[in-house]
């Protein structure tokens, strides 16, 4: 059996530290100002929950590599069926927006 990084484990632990602050400081922005200020308060609560997003992911990632090797991890058969469980489903929600977005 395989020794986890635990170099990996702790960088993805503060990056998903990092990520809550953002991804609590986003929507209340959004809520905030937002909805009734002026257009860029939005661009920037936006821009801030999609850091919050990306440094949660890129955490998680950071530790499944950490207890799992990159080499070993997709051999997984869970690893193999979540991953194109979520591939097939981003496809469905993308092709709804599309359908939606054309009939309006």
């Amino acid at each position: 059996m395989a020794r986890s990084n635990q170099d990996k484990i702790i960088a993805g632990l503060f990056r998903l530290a990092w990520s809550f602050p953002f991804i609590f400081i986003g929507p209340a922005l959004f809520i905030g100002k937002g909805t009734g200020g002026h257009w860029s308060w939005t661009a920037i609560s936006l821009v801030i929950m999609a850091t919050g997003v990306f440094l949660a992911v890129a955490g998680l990632r950071l530790v499944l590599k950490g207890f799992f090797n990159d080499e070993n991890l997709w051999k997984l058969p869970a690893a193999r069926l979540l991953y194109s469980a979520m591939m097939r489903s981003t496809t469905c929600c993308a092709e709804v927006i599309l359908d939606n977005c054309a009939l309006t």
